[in-house]
């Protein structure tokens, strides 16, 4: 009892909307199902002396992505991106079910500072909402818990020696639900 079946299909779209301006758009989606086998134990009693038994049952998992970019060419060193991505995936088991959703939006900006220095810089936001199906084998004190975390970067790159040596330098600062500011 171990059959499984998938699919999966996608898309990708990259458009120059103008000199300056070029767009893209992606999408993915799944879905299969799988058999499973369980075993459970329990205390045998007067009512069931049965220590064990099997169970076969099927899973499935299904999901999908969307995600588009816009990107700004501003000059030959100096250029704009904005991406925004949101993710859905479903799994359903005897055990256990789980439905997450996430969106996500990031921006970076990267610039020459002179001949020998680039910098880069940006700024994120994710967002996950998680919800876990209650059954009669596992259940959660709190099934459903939405996510954040906001973060920013900044990175600079001086070439010490052009196309030899490069000296990098950067830092990542993130506030989340869990443990706050890092």
């Amino acid at each position: 009892h171990d059959a499984w079946q998938s699919g999966s299909a996608g898309f990708r779209m990259d458009s120059r909307l103008s000199g300056q301006d070029r767009l893209t758009l992606q999408g993915d989606y799944f879905s299969g199902s799988f058999d499973e086998n369980y075993t459970f134990y329990q205390l045998p009693t007067a009512a069931d002396p049965r220590y064990s038994w099997s169970q076969d049952s099927r899973a499935r998992a299904d999901g999908g992505n969307l995600l588009a970019r816009w990107q700004r060419t501003l000059s030959a060193t100096d250029n704009l991106s904005l991406q925004l991505y949101y993710d859905h995936y479903q799994r359903t088991m005897t055990v256990l079910g789980e439905t997450r959703d996430t969106v996500d939006l990031d921006f970076q900006h990267r610039f020459a500072l002179g001949s020998r220095q680039e910098l880069i810089w940006g700024l994120g936001y994710r967002y996950s909402h998680d919800k876990l199906a209650q059954t009669p084998y596992i259940s959660f004190s709190k099934p459903e818990l939405g996510v954040s975390l906001f973060s920013a970067f900044i990175q600079d790159e001086i070439r010490l020696v052009p196309d030899t040596l490069s000296l990098i330098l950067g830092s990542r600062f993130e506030h989340n639900d869990f443990t706050s500011f890092e």
